[in-house]
């Protein structure tokens, strides 16, 4: 059990991360996780039926909802009561922060011997501070490190509670994210390799979970979910190249735990692991180079070559310590780094292969194997329990916080444009006789309708003389003011509405940057995207103004 001050400090350390960004307006995909909210108060047995607001048509919810529905459920309850208030429904979060930071402290106690390390390790990183939105990324990878901890517990202990409790947090983690699903093979994995394969028989309760929904998919709608969005036009498992360059560039900029690895293997000379991680991350670089055919630029390239080097310095650490099974030992050391070596791997891998695009929260669930493995790899023949106390690991945990915080306050930056820009042309324009359109999705498309404007589509009624249109000009889009019928030739500007951003960084831009779709296409002929960029030269957001006038419809 955590001592007091333990609990204060875990509490203190949620409340730093999650309080200051209450307020945060609705943003990217939350509309997706209010749309399933609106469905559970309104059909509670239909969580994915209806239509979802996209872009300029509607679309199938369960077609384009790339998630189960367990957060909606959970969260339908306190939108009801609260009338969708975004503090309120922020605050309903604050329970799984609380389960990651618990989970992640039990973890580091039992992996290494530093848990403090371990926890502020990942609780500071940009992938965590950023994600505090209603997306399902926090929630899903809290109940898949809790259930992966109590099945530890439950496997070590020989206590059957825990373990049905590991099987019940991972069906949730399951029906949270689709993605959760590598929690089937990791859970009995590890009571395999600690010679406890009868206790593997637990993995049968998320999985009949897991059937449930399935079951549930064909009774409601005649195919399964999950078979539907692989089967669909969205890309799934053609990705594959993208998704492999961009990944070491994620990992990099979400944990800066290689100049530590780094430091450690010159202070004690281990050559060979310098080596390794120097030409690990050489390769990377030139095969990324390569690959986008030199549109990479120098802050792409920086935070690969970080990347790749954490992750050869980690699979170094866990094959190196999993090396003594080779030789028929029975060390419960080399068994546990086998099984933090595939809990890395088992995320990495479904995020190359089974998503349309990388993306910073396809990969939280790699961050605790990645730092397990790199405090191990610090541990590694010197003092136990002394890293946290070191003045050079309290500045990289503090330069670490400070940028996942510049990077939150510009993501939160962004959404605020949204929000109040939509309230602002809502009320400009009220009561003048005229139509307000818009076009544009992520949270725009909230704070849009909640303040009275239009979806601008392709299908009748068009809009009529007088009427105005509001679009934003980086934000997410398949169409513009040009493209869409019987607005083109009619379609006059007005005026540009900037918003500016409190911070030099840029979450999602189309500048390079998104936090939310890490996108390098080969022969795109433009750099990459970034999770974040530094020094940007435009606005966080312009709003392009434009007035129908007298003239043809198209």
């Amino acid at each position: 059990m955590p001592r007091k001050w333990e609990v204060l400090g875990l509490a203190c350390l949620v409340a730093a991360i999650t309080l200051p960004f209450l307020d945060k307006p609705f943003h990217i995909d939350d509309v997706f996780t209010l749309q399933g909210i609106e469905n559970v108060l309104r059909s509670p047995l239909d969580p994915i039926g209806g239509m979802v607001g996209w872009a300029t048509e509607p679309r199938l919810l369960r077609h384009f909802e790339l998630n189960p529905p367990f957060l909606p459920y959970y969260l339908a309850p306190v939108a009801a009561i609260s009338g969708r208030s975004e503090v309120v429904l922020h605050a309903a979060m604050i329970p799984f922060y609380l389960a990651l930071s618990s989970s992640l402290l039990w973890l580091g106690r039992r992996f290494t011997h530093s848990g403090w390390l371990v926890l502020l390790l990942v609780m500071t990183s940009p992938a965590v501070m950023v994600s505090g939105n209603l997306m399902r990324d926090v929630p899903a990878t809290a109940l898949a490190v809790s259930a992966i901890a109590a099945t530890i517990a439950g496997t070590d202990r020989g206590r059957s509670g825990l373990l049905l409790l590991g099987g019940v947090l991972a069906g949730l983690a399951m029906l949270t994210k689709y993605s959760s699903t590598v929690l089937l093979g990791l859970l009995p994995l590890y009571a395999v390799l600690h010679s406890s394969a009868r206790r593997a028989v637990w993995i049968a309760v998320p999985l009949a979970m897991f059937g449930l929904w399935c079951a549930h998919n064909l009774w409601t709608h005649g195919e399964i979910h999950v078979v539907a969005i692989s089967q669909g036009g969205l890309g799934v498992g053609r990705a594959w190249r993208d998704n492999l360059c961009g990944l070491p560039v994620v990992m990099g900029s979400i944990c800066l735990l290689l100049p530590a690895l780094l430091t450690r293997s010159i202070v004690r000379r281990d050559k060979s692991q310098l080596a390794a991680t120097a030409l690990g991350a050489g390769l990377c670089g030139w095969a990324t180079l390569r690959y986008l055919e030199g549109a990479a630029d120098a802050e792409y390239l920086f935070w690969s070559l970080c990347g790749s080097g954490l992750l050869v310095a980690c699979a170094l650490e866990a094959l190196r310590g999993g090396a003594p099974l080779l030789r028929g030992s029975r060390d419960r050391d080399a068994r546990d780094s086998l099984f933090l070596f595939a809990w890395l791997c088992a995320p990495l891998l479904f995020s190359v292969v089974s998503v349309p695009f990388q993306a910073v929260r396809h990969l939280i669930m790699a961050l605790p194997p990645s730092v397990l493995l790199g405090v191990r790899l610090l541990e590694r023949g010197g003092r136990a329990g002394v890293l946290l106390r070191s003045p050079a690991m309290v500045t990289l945990i503090g330069v670490q916080a400070a940028l996942g915080w510049l990077v939150a306050v510009a993501d939160y930056d962004l959404a605020d444009a949204y929000r109040d820009v939509a309230a602002e042309a809502g009320a400009r324009w009220s009561g003048d006789g005229t139509t307000t359109w818009y076009l544009g999705n992520w949270g725009w498309i909230h704070y849009a309708d909640r303040a009275g404007l239009r979806v601008l589509g392709y299908r009748r009624p068009f809009p009529m003389e007088g009427d105005r249109i509001v679009q934003p000009v980086f934000v997410s889009r398949v169409s513009d003011v040009e493209s869409v019928p019987g607005s083109a030739r009619r379609a006059h500007k007005l005026e540009e509405i900037t918003r500016s951003g409190r911070v030099p960084f840029r979450s999602v831009h189309a500048d390079g940057a998104n936090f939310y779709a890490v996108v390098a296409r080969r022969g795109q002929g433009r750099r990459p995207n970034l999770p974040f960029r530094w020094l940007p030269r435009e606005p966080v957001e312009r709003f392009e103004i434009y007035q129908i006038r007298a003239g043809p419809a198209d």
